[in-house]
């Protein structure tokens, strides 16, 4: 069986996820991801990150803005992102994408998506440096055709794996997966 272009297995992991889950489901598409990758014939694990999605202009800027209020940032600059810290009661605080040999793949980027802001993002899959993700080292990514800047760092917190989302067995991941993969057999 040929294994799907990562690009495709995120956004149809996505679509397929947003059937059951909320949009803020970074857990759940990355288990949906891994799953349906492993049907295909690709291993992926979960890597847990820290976060913080750019507009281009706020990117362009960061330097000048590193002082500034947002409320003060110019039109269309804008951020958001998960830091890592501590956890609110019943939410972790991190964000989990897909990893493998050479790609990473984050099915759920698009929770990040602050349009009327000018922060357009998209569940998107990149190749990873060559070498794979070196420890400590921020991976970014540039969403050039949506002018947005990601960036992710490692985050050394398995919180994530007490979420009831993090259950292959769930009824509700079984049906997403196999949306999934029809959708990608087609």
């Amino acid at each position: 069986m040929i294994a799907p272009d990562p690009q495709r297995l995120a956004v149809a992991v996505r679509r397929a996820v947003l059937t059951e889950f909320a949009p803020d489901s970074c857990i759940a598409s990355t288990l949906a991801v891994i799953e349906t990758a492993r049907y295909f014939g690709v291993k992926a694990r979960p890597q847990a990150t820290t976060i913080r999605v750019y507009s281009a202009i706020a990117w362009d800027q960061r330097e000048a803005l590193a002082d500034v209020p947002p409320a003060d940032w110019p039109p269309g600059a804008y951020s958001v992102g998960i830091d890592g810290g501590a956890h609110k009661p019943g939410r972790w605080n991190g964000h989990l994408i897909a990893v493998t040999a050479t790609v990473a793949i984050d099915a759920s980027l698009d929770q990040f998506a602050r349009p009327r802001r000018g922060l357009v993002v998209v569940p998107t899959a990149f190749p990873l440096p060559d070498g794979g993700w070196v420890n400590g080292d921020p991976l970014g990514y540039e969403c050039e055709s949506l002018s947005a800047v990601v960036i992710y760092e490692r985050l050394a917190d398995a919180d994530w794996r007490r979420s009831p989302n993090w259950r292959a067995s769930l009824p509700a991941m079984r049906r997403v997966v196999g949306l999934a993969i029809r959708e990608l057999r087609e």
